[in-house]
């Protein structure tokens, strides 16, 4: 063998070595990704909870809605009795504002 044939069958280099600190920051930086998926998907996951229990309460809300308005309107009518001299009114009104409740002849009683 010539030194030229030689020279061409040199053992092969070492492939180049990664920095000693690219695998602890590597392992870092999947732990944050991996802390951020695991928010994520409990802030979907509550997120969704909280959509359903919306959803379960939205009969009775339009229920208490409903009433709310009957209970104004009946108040409202009673108001107006007891202002046109319905005794059994005025002694409603009475009765209610001893406990606090203010009935008035708007839309709006006060509670």
């Amino acid at each position: 063998m010539t030194e030229d044939q030689f020279d061409l069958q040199a053992t092969p280099e070492a492939p180049p070595r990664s920095p000693p600190w690219a695998l602890p920051i590597a392992l870092a930086v999947a732990a944050v990704f991996a802390t951020l998926i695991a928010a994520m998907l409990q802030l979907v996951d509550q997120r969704v909870r909280l959509h359903n229990l919306w959803q379960a309460q939205a009969a009775q809300m339009q229920q208490a809605i409903k009433f709310r308005e009957q209970l104004q309107s009946l108040s409202a009518e009673t108001a107006r009795l007891a202002d046109n001299g319905d005794a059994a009114a005025k002694k409603i009104v009475e009765t209610m504002k001893q406990r606090g409740v203010t009935l008035t002849i708007g839309s709006h009683p006060s509670p």
